[in-house]
Protein backbone atom coordinates (compact mmCIF):
# COMPACT_ATOMS: atom_id res chain seq x y z
CA UNK A 1 0.00 0.00 0.00
CA UNK A 2 2.65 2.12 0.56
CA UNK A 3 5.04 1.80 -2.33
CA UNK A 4 3.05 3.03 -5.26
CA UNK A 5 4.90 0.61 -7.31
CA UNK A 6 3.11 -1.73 -10.15
CA UNK A 7 4.94 -4.37 -9.22
CA UNK A 8 3.84 -4.97 -5.88
CA UNK A 9 0.16 -4.03 -6.59
CA UNK A 10 0.55 -7.22 -8.77
CA UNK A 11 2.14 -9.32 -6.54
CA UNK A 12 -0.50 -8.39 -4.14
CA UNK A 13 -3.21 -9.26 -6.04
CA UNK A 14 -1.82 -12.53 -7.45
CA UNK A 15 -2.24 -13.24 -3.93
CA UNK A 16 -5.45 -12.58 -3.58
CA UNK A 17 -6.40 -14.11 -6.85
CA UNK A 18 -4.66 -17.51 -5.20
CA UNK A 19 -6.66 -17.01 -2.28
CA UNK A 20 -9.68 -17.23 -4.10
CA UNK A 21 -9.01 -19.86 -5.90
CA UNK A 22 -8.21 -21.74 -2.61
CA UNK A 23 -11.56 -21.30 -1.43
CA UNK A 24 -13.04 -22.17 -4.82
CA UNK A 25 -11.31 -25.85 -5.08
CA UNK A 26 -12.14 -26.14 -0.83
CA UNK A 27 -15.47 -25.44 -2.10
CA UNK A 28 -15.75 -27.82 -4.87
CA UNK A 29 -14.23 -30.98 -3.24
CA UNK A 30 -16.74 -30.24 -0.53
CA UNK A 31 -19.59 -30.66 -2.66
CA UNK A 32 -17.82 -33.53 -4.48
CA UNK A 33 -17.35 -35.53 -1.26
CA UNK A 34 -21.00 -34.22 -0.14
CA UNK A 35 -22.96 -36.06 -2.93
CA UNK A 36 -21.06 -38.75 -3.49
CA UNK A 37 -21.27 -39.87 0.35
CA UNK A 38 -24.91 -40.59 1.17
CA UNK A 39 -24.43 -40.13 4.58
CA UNK A 40 -22.94 -36.61 4.40
CA UNK A 41 -26.02 -35.57 1.35
CA UNK A 42 -28.72 -33.64 3.37
CA UNK A 43 -31.18 -34.60 0.53
CA UNK A 44 -30.77 -37.72 2.15
CA UNK A 45 -32.44 -36.43 5.20
CA UNK A 46 -34.59 -34.45 4.15
CA UNK A 47 -35.14 -33.66 0.12
CA UNK A 48 -33.95 -30.37 -0.95
CA UNK A 49 -35.91 -30.18 -4.11
CA UNK A 50 -39.30 -28.52 -3.78
CA UNK A 51 -41.67 -30.84 -5.59
CA UNK A 52 -40.50 -34.29 -3.31
CA UNK A 53 -39.95 -32.16 -0.07
CA UNK A 54 -43.72 -31.14 -0.34
CA UNK A 55 -44.88 -34.88 -0.44
CA UNK A 56 -43.07 -35.61 2.86
CA UNK A 57 -44.60 -32.46 4.41
CA UNK A 58 -47.92 -34.15 3.43
CA UNK A 59 -46.68 -37.46 4.51
CA UNK A 60 -45.90 -36.09 8.10
CA UNK A 61 -48.73 -34.13 8.39
CA UNK A 62 -50.89 -37.38 7.95
CA UNK A 63 -48.48 -38.96 10.44
CA UNK A 64 -49.08 -36.25 12.94
CA UNK A 65 -53.02 -36.54 12.73
CA UNK A 66 -52.26 -40.68 13.06
CA UNK A 67 -50.42 -39.78 16.23
CA UNK A 68 -52.38 -37.23 17.44
CA UNK A 69 -55.58 -39.93 17.02
CA UNK A 70 -53.41 -42.20 18.99
CA UNK A 71 -53.25 -39.45 21.72
CA UNK A 72 -56.93 -39.16 22.14
CA UNK A 73 -57.58 -42.93 22.36
CA UNK A 74 -55.01 -42.52 25.31
CA UNK A 75 -56.23 -39.14 27.21
CA UNK A 76 -58.80 -36.21 26.97
CA UNK A 77 -58.19 -32.21 26.54
CA UNK A 78 -59.49 -29.83 29.46
CA UNK A 79 -59.43 -26.66 28.87
CA UNK A 80 -59.51 -23.75 31.85
CA UNK A 81 -61.07 -20.67 31.22
CA UNK A 82 -62.36 -17.30 32.63
CA UNK A 83 -65.91 -16.25 31.21
CA UNK A 84 -64.90 -12.61 31.05
CA UNK A 85 -61.67 -13.86 28.68
CA UNK A 86 -61.70 -12.53 25.44
CA UNK A 87 -59.23 -15.21 24.08
CA UNK A 88 -61.33 -18.29 25.93
CA UNK A 89 -63.97 -17.17 23.45
CA UNK A 90 -61.66 -17.57 20.68
CA UNK A 91 -59.97 -20.66 22.40
CA UNK A 92 -63.41 -22.62 22.92
CA UNK A 93 -64.10 -23.44 19.38
CA UNK A 94 -60.75 -24.44 18.41
CA UNK A 95 -60.95 -27.58 21.27
CA UNK A 96 -64.02 -28.34 19.76
CA UNK A 97 -62.34 -28.74 16.21
CA UNK A 98 -59.91 -30.78 17.86
CA UNK A 99 -62.70 -32.91 19.48
CA UNK A 100 -64.32 -33.24 15.90
CA UNK A 101 -60.90 -34.07 13.86
CA UNK A 102 -59.09 -36.65 16.16
CA UNK A 103 -62.00 -37.61 18.58
CA UNK A 104 -60.96 -35.99 21.83
CA UNK A 105 -62.65 -36.21 25.02
CA UNK A 106 -62.88 -32.62 26.51
CA UNK A 107 -63.73 -30.90 29.28
CA UNK A 108 -64.22 -27.20 30.28
CA UNK A 109 -63.29 -25.73 33.56
CA UNK A 110 -64.22 -22.40 34.84
CA UNK A 111 -61.92 -20.72 37.09
CA UNK A 112 -64.84 -17.95 37.98
CA UNK A 113 -67.77 -20.45 38.01
CA UNK A 114 -69.53 -18.74 34.77
CA UNK A 115 -69.74 -20.26 31.61
CA UNK A 116 -68.67 -18.42 28.26
CA UNK A 117 -71.40 -17.34 25.59
CA UNK A 118 -72.51 -20.58 23.69
CA UNK A 119 -71.34 -23.05 26.26
CA UNK A 120 -73.61 -25.70 27.48
CA UNK A 121 -70.83 -28.24 29.13
CA UNK A 122 -69.30 -26.86 31.67
CA UNK A 123 -67.67 -27.66 34.94
CA UNK A 124 -66.53 -25.03 38.02
CA UNK A 125 -63.18 -25.42 39.03
CA UNK A 126 -62.65 -27.53 42.15
CA UNK A 127 -59.17 -26.46 42.74
CA UNK A 128 -57.15 -28.00 40.11
CA UNK A 129 -56.26 -25.05 38.25
CA UNK A 130 -54.43 -24.05 41.47
CA UNK A 131 -52.92 -27.80 41.97
CA UNK A 132 -51.72 -27.82 38.69
CA UNK A 133 -50.27 -24.73 39.02
CA UNK A 134 -51.67 -23.01 36.08
CA UNK A 135 -51.54 -18.63 36.08
CA UNK A 136 -53.32 -17.86 32.86
CA UNK A 137 -56.69 -18.39 30.86
CA UNK A 138 -56.94 -20.11 28.30
CA UNK A 139 -54.99 -22.51 29.24
CA UNK A 140 -55.28 -26.48 27.64
CA UNK A 141 -54.08 -29.70 29.75
CA UNK A 142 -53.54 -33.34 28.31
CA UNK A 143 -54.94 -35.42 30.71
CA UNK A 144 -54.44 -39.34 30.87
CA UNK A 145 -56.49 -41.28 33.25
CA UNK A 146 -55.88 -42.28 36.37
CA UNK A 147 -54.59 -38.64 37.41
CA UNK A 148 -51.32 -37.91 35.04
CA UNK A 149 -52.20 -34.08 33.50
CA UNK A 150 -49.50 -32.52 30.84
CA UNK A 151 -49.52 -28.76 30.67
CA UNK A 152 -49.96 -28.08 26.79
CA UNK A 153 -50.17 -24.35 26.05
CA UNK A 154 -51.32 -21.52 28.67
CA UNK A 155 -52.23 -18.75 26.25
CA UNK A 156 -54.90 -19.21 23.21
CA UNK A 157 -53.27 -21.18 19.95
CA UNK A 158 -54.65 -22.36 16.61
CA UNK A 159 -55.59 -25.86 16.53
CA UNK A 160 -52.50 -26.61 14.70
CA UNK A 161 -50.37 -25.23 17.21
CA UNK A 162 -51.90 -26.89 19.78
CA UNK A 163 -51.23 -30.35 18.14
CA UNK A 164 -47.92 -29.00 17.39
CA UNK A 165 -46.97 -28.40 21.44
CA UNK A 166 -49.09 -31.83 22.26
CA UNK A 167 -46.75 -33.69 20.07
CA UNK A 168 -43.87 -32.34 21.81
CA UNK A 169 -45.42 -32.50 25.33
CA UNK A 170 -45.87 -36.37 24.37
CA UNK A 171 -42.41 -36.76 23.07
CA UNK A 172 -41.16 -35.25 26.29
CA UNK A 173 -42.98 -37.18 28.50
CA UNK A 174 -42.48 -40.42 26.69
CA UNK A 175 -46.34 -41.39 26.36
CA UNK A 176 -45.54 -42.10 22.28
CA UNK A 177 -42.97 -44.67 20.95
CA UNK A 178 -40.02 -44.19 19.24
CA UNK A 179 -41.26 -44.44 15.93
CA UNK A 180 -43.80 -42.50 16.63
CA UNK A 181 -41.30 -39.79 17.45
CA UNK A 182 -39.71 -40.48 14.55
CA UNK A 183 -42.64 -40.61 12.28
CA UNK A 184 -43.76 -37.22 13.62
CA UNK A 185 -39.69 -35.63 13.07
CA UNK A 186 -39.06 -36.21 9.70
CA UNK A 187 -35.94 -33.33 10.33
CA UNK A 188 -34.68 -35.31 13.09
CA UNK A 189 -33.88 -38.43 10.01
CA UNK A 190 -30.43 -39.39 10.11
CA UNK A 191 -28.89 -37.21 12.85
CA UNK A 192 -26.35 -38.27 15.57
CA UNK A 193 -27.51 -39.25 18.75
CA UNK A 194 -26.03 -37.66 21.91
CA UNK A 195 -24.81 -41.38 22.62
CA UNK A 196 -23.18 -41.20 19.46
CA UNK A 197 -20.79 -38.66 20.76
CA UNK A 198 -20.28 -39.75 24.53
CA UNK A 199 -16.93 -42.25 23.34
CA UNK A 200 -15.35 -42.72 20.29
CA UNK A 201 -12.66 -40.02 19.81
CA UNK A 202 -9.90 -40.49 17.88
CA UNK A 203 -6.49 -38.74 16.79
CA UNK A 204 -6.26 -40.49 13.43
CA UNK A 205 -9.24 -38.67 11.28
CA UNK A 206 -9.88 -42.38 9.31
CA UNK A 207 -10.72 -44.06 12.18
CA UNK A 208 -13.24 -41.26 13.55
CA UNK A 209 -14.84 -41.00 10.41
CA UNK A 210 -15.44 -44.86 10.48
CA UNK A 211 -16.58 -45.26 13.47
CA UNK A 212 -19.12 -41.86 12.23
CA UNK A 213 -20.52 -43.73 9.46
CA UNK A 214 -20.76 -47.11 11.48
CA UNK A 215 -22.98 -45.49 13.90
CA UNK A 216 -25.08 -43.24 11.39
CA UNK A 217 -25.12 -46.39 9.15
CA UNK A 218 -28.95 -47.28 9.20
CA UNK A 219 -30.73 -44.41 10.60
CA UNK A 220 -32.24 -43.31 6.73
Amino acid sequence: MDSGKREDMEAYLYAQRIALDKAQNFAHLQQLVVKTDPILDENNRMPLDTFIRQTVLATNKEQKDEVTKHLASKGGIFMFFDSSCSHCEKQFPVIGMLKERYGFETRFVSVDGKPLPGMDNWIPDAGQFQSLNLKLTPTVVYAVPPNNFYVVAQGAMSASGLVDRLLVVAESEKLISDEMIAAVNPAMRGVARFEDMVDGASDDPAEWVNLLKERLQGRY
